[in-house]
């Protein structure tokens, strides 16, 4: 899973991960007539005893290969995987769940059944994990949004009761922690200070529960002041383009800069609750040195046990002027702590980092792919492409990976199973049902 990419302006751009209204990629999508969203995550929900009135059985029909458009690649291991993909000149543009069982070679379609019109009124978020599970969240025009779970690798869809956020065509987030434990959180668009709320769910996703929500407080300079002094605000949600749950109780909100009563120069955007999301508390990161002064942007850490790496990219103190610096915590977010990166100072390409382990991890960077095998003391260059310098990557070991980039007509795919040494064109097909 990215760490997160850097925009052609310099700052930290995590937003095409979640949001319908922009392009971009760091898990590898980009938006859609309806928008295709990732996050990770390690789901594995409990199916009833017997299948509830809402459950879907997907038949598994003729077997007709047809070459397919990956648009989000999302994969548990070498061998297996989900995607959501779409036939080259579809009308229906992003309309197929795929799951894979050969490395991505061969691919099978199974898109639950959904309303006649989720072409066209429905917001498609997909976050998978392991071999056999994932979850989708649709969201009407009304602003209410229903999870569909499968543990069995697609043949049955276990759908939600409804959510009924009130908000439509922001940023939308899932996460589960285990197979009973998640979290969801979405937003409003249509305010500078994405007002947004997170739910909860203890059994596998079929109810969810709003633990948190910003505009809770009556005064949200109150919040921030608190929040910045380190006081918990309980029911208070400081909304940004990222969370990561660590636990079920241990969790980190990141972003980037707001109106408000909060952000400015210096401020950084970092956030934990320890309850499960119901109180959040703001975080400190030692700014780099000479930026002290710069606003700042960080992605969302990205967890190995009790290790975390995160990144910050600073900006504003000179024209054009940007840079990203990675920081690692050892003890589980209490100290993190900045530590050596690839120099990348007033870049206009993309940066894409992606920790496959707690010691080796890849960056893209310019054209230049480096990596580090000893947990980011060094990182060593390991190939060199021109035409790579708008890529995005995913790993899903030291050796295997996926590098994109969106064409002018299609997206564009390369593998590597040598740990990007060297890389071969990816040609999925799909069988249809």
């Amino acid at each position: 899973m990215s760490l997160g990419r850097i925009d052609q302006e310099g700052r930290l751009d995590m937003s095409h991960k979640y949001s319908k209204h922009r392009t971009g990629r760091t898990n590898l999508a980009f938006a859609l007539t309806f928008t295709v969203l990732a996050a990770g995550f390690a789901l594995s929900v409990s199916l009833p005893a017997r299948p509830s009135p809402s459950s879907t059985r997907i038949s598994t029909g003729s077997a007709r290969l047809r070459p397919v458009q990956i648009d989000n690649l999302s994969m548990a291991s070498a061998e297996a995987g989900f995607a959501i993909g779409q036939l080259p000149g579809s009308p229906n543009q992003g309309g197929m769940v795929l799951r894979t069982t050969d490395g991505g070679r061969v691919w099978t379609d199974i898109t639950p059944h959904l309303p006649a019109d989720a072409q066209n009124n429905l917001n498609l978020t997909a976050g998978f994990a392991e071999s056999r599970s994932a979850a989708l969240v649709l969201e009407g025009r009304s602003g209410t949004f229903t999870v569909f779970n499968t543990l069995d690798g697609g043949r049955m869809w276990i759908r939600s009761r409804p959510i009924h956020a009130g908000y439509y065509g922001g940023i939308v987030e899932i996460q589960f922690l285990d197979r009973l434990h998640g979290f969801l959180e979405v937003s409003d668009p249509g305010n500078s200070m994405l007002p947004g709320a997170m739910y909860a769910t203890k059994n596998g996703g079929r109810t969810w529960q709003r633990v948190s929500y910003s505009g809770a407080t009556q005064n949200a300079t109150v919040a921030a002041s608190d929040a910045a002094a380190g006081k918990p605000v309980l029911g208070w949600l400081p909304f940004a383009e990222g969370f990561s749950f660590r636990t079920i109780k241990d969790g980190w909100i990141s972003g980037g800069q707001r109106g408000g009563p909060f952000g400015g120069a210096g401020y950084v955007w970092l956030f934990r609750t320890t309850d499960g999301g119901r109180s959040w508390s703001h975080e400190s990161l030692p700014m780099p040195r000479g930026w002290s002064r710069a606003y700042t942007t960080l992605s969302e850490p990205q967890w190995f046990g009790n290790t975390g790496y995160l990144t910050m990219t600073c900006w504003g103190l000179k024209a054009a002027a940007s840079q990203t610096f990675l920081y690692v915590t050892h003890d589980a977010g209490r100290r993190w702590t900045q530590i050596p990166f690839i120099h990348n100072a007033g870049s206009q390409a993309p940066l894409s980092v992606d920790f496959v382990t707690a010691q080796s991890g890849y960056a893209m960077f310019g054209g230049t792919l480096y990596r580090t095998k000893n947990g980011w003391r060094t990182w060593t260059p390991v190939m060199h492409n021109e035409h790579l310098r708008f890529a995005a990557l995913q790993f899903i070991n030291p050796s295997e990976g996926w590098l994109y980039w969106p064409g002018p007509t299609a997206a564009h795919w390369e593998q590597t199973k040598d740990g990007g040494r060297t890389w071969t064109a990816w040609n999925p097909v799909v069988r249809l049902r």
